[in-house]
């Protein structure tokens, strides 16, 4: 065996001598059904982290919690984890006394409550813009999108909605 494979551990748990552990390795290989093992990279998490939800857990914390998403490393916004949608809709039907029913429900022209929980859906839930199009009414993903900016364009110029903004947020981020 070459010196780089360290198939020693692996041998280990087939017997207790060399000889019997190659042979019971063998026999474990040849038996198996290669169409029955589960391929470990259909499905890691990110793009780039396998193991199970403990482990992705550990990784998140200890190593990408203080990373920001770039054009580089994008697979950060989805391991990022987001504010909760149901949080910034009560948030904001908080701040201008309406109901969830009230920011959900499409159809209503000059929503500022609806138009803010969409600017702060897409700003802060990590989703995309189908699924929150979806949740806000099924309203599609490119409507949602501007909705969101028309809220950042009055930002702009609009203190009291940008001072508004930062209290919904305050409430949600701290939550």
């Amino acid at each position: 065996m070459p010196k780089w494979l360290c198939g020693d551990w692996l041998l280990s748990q087939f017997g207790k001598n060399l000889r019997q552990a190659r042979q019971n390795y063998r026999a474990f290989v040849e038996e198996s059904d290669p169409w029955a093992m589960e391929d470990p990279g259909r499905s890691p998490v990110g793009g780039f982290i396998l193991g199970g939800e403990e482990f992705v857990n550990w990784v998140k914390e200890t190593f990408l919690s203080s990373e920001k998403a770039t054009k580089e490393k994008p697979q950060l916004n989805a391991l990022q984890s987001g504010v909760d949608i149901e949080d910034i809709v009560a948030a904001t039907g908080e701040m201008y006394d309406v109901d969830s029913d009230g920011i959900l429900v499409k159809g209503k022209k000059r929503n500022l409550a609806r138009d803010v929980a969409i600017y702060l859906s897409r700003k802060h839930s990590r989703r995309s813009g189908k699924d929150l199009g979806q949740y806000f009414g099924n309203i599609s993903g490119a409507a949602f999108v501007v909705r969101s900016k028309a809220v950042a364009e009055r930002l702009q110029t609009d203190k009291k909605l940008k001072n508004q903004i930062k209290d919904i947020e305050s409430r949600i981020i701290n939550n």
